[in-house]
């Protein structure tokens, strides 16, 4: 069995619209689509079609990023899995080869709401991990998967986990009204954007202030390829991803949003414990 996960981005423009896909992704990705192969009819993951608009006269796509994975389990039980909205998908680089990546999946699966799979790329695993809590999930992450790696292969470790998170559209457009299982957290986030118009972003960071509940959003600015960098200190983690509903005001469909800015990435902070090397 092949899944492919085909992340997505927006191309900045003026007339930038959300990216159509089944998740939302948070961070440098903008979404996500998730394809079987084969899937129902038959056809083979290669030939998705892109997806293609007109924009002011020309054609235009999204910019995608591909991942194939592969395992020989059957995944239907974890991708009908309810109450847990959170999907991170993580990419896994081992310091060295290894024949226990089997051994590894069977316990990272049998220790978390979990599916893992096998590639060719950079990567030795993807963890796609399931979960109500976005804290429980990155330090899932953070902590769990290295312990379960070294303890199944005492003589390698993780070079690199590269891991993003995603929440199915439909969920985000059900939000504040029905949370699909979401725990009730409280978080700070980074919003770190390129700038289109400088004479909107107050505008938009007292609409943040209002539709999130954040009282004491703080601009900086930076240098380098980003603009500026909005801290949101200790935002409901259901009332930030509202946020990422349809048209809503983190999103590429969102008037204010796309007056005031090219692209914003969200980076959300979790207070970090001791790390075992």
């Amino acid at each position: 069995m092949i899944r492919c996960f085909m992340f997505k981005n927006s191309f900045l423009t003026e007339n930038t619209e959300m990216v159509s896909a089944e998740y939302s992704s948070v961070g440098y990705f903008d979404a996500l689509d998730i394809i079987k192969a084969p899937d129902e009819e038959g056809k083979s993951v290669l030939s998705a079609p892109m997806q293609v608009k007109i924009v002011d006269g020309f054609y235009e796509t999204c910019d995608y990023f591909n991942i194939a994975g592969m395992r020989w389990k059957d995944d239907e039980d974890f991708w009908r899995e309810e109450k847990k909205p959170f999907l991170f998908i993580s990419c896994v680089r081992l310091k060295k080869s290894s024949d226990k990546l089997q051994e590894i999946s069977g316990k990272i699966e049998e220790k978390y709401t979990a599916s893992c799979y096998f590639t060719f790329d950079s990567s030795d695993l993807v963890i796609c991990m399931r979960s109500n809590s976005y804290i429980q999930g990155y330090n899932d992450i953070e902590q769990g998967y290295p312990e379960i790696i070294m303890s199944c292969d005492k003589e390698n470790g993780v070079q690199k986990c590269y891991s993003i998170l995603s929440v199915r559209q439909e969920i985000l457009d059900n939000l504040p009204n029905d949370s699909d299982g979401m725990a009730e957290e409280t978080v700070s986030c980074l919003l770190s954007g390129i700038v289109k118009r400088w004479s909107e972003v107050d505008a938009f960071i007292a609409e943040l202030e209002r539709e999130s509940g954040a009282s004491n959003c703080i601009r900086y600015g930076i240098l380098g390829s980003d603009d500026v960098i909005i801290s949101v200190q200790n935002v409901k983690i259901i009332d930030l991803f509202n946020l990422y509903g349809k048209n809503k005001l983190l999103t590429h469909g969102n008037d204010l949003y796309k007056r005031a800015f090219y692209k914003i990435k969200t980076e959300i902070l979790v207070k970090a414990g001791k790390r075992n090397e």
